[in-house]
């Protein structure tokens, strides 16, 4: 999304943001939140991981399990263990 209030969140990246990784995997060990949208921000069918807040390197994608329409005065979260990220 593109404005109404949408900023890429920072967490950081320790064993409090995340679980130990195992096998190449871990999942979120926080709740991570979005500022609440000022407007619609349409359908969210995938998230992405940065290493800054604007521009910076992509490190990781994924599809949603299920989409989400994220409406003004919503405000987009993923709770604990949501995000469950493999990297190679």
């Amino acid at each position: 999304p593109v404005g109404n209030g949408y900023a890429r969140p920072s967490f950081a990246n320790n064993k409090t943001t995340w679980t130990t990784a195992a096998a190449g995997a871990l999942s979120n060990a926080i709740e991570m939140a979005f500022a609440a949208a000022t407007g619609a921000w349409g359908t969210c069918t995938y998230f992405g991981i940065f290493d800054a807040v604007t521009g910076g390197n992509l490190l990781a994608t994924g599809v949603l399990g299920t989409e989400k329409v994220i409406d003004d005065g919503d405000t987009p979260k993923f709770a604990i263990g949501d995000l469950d990220i493999t990297l190679d």
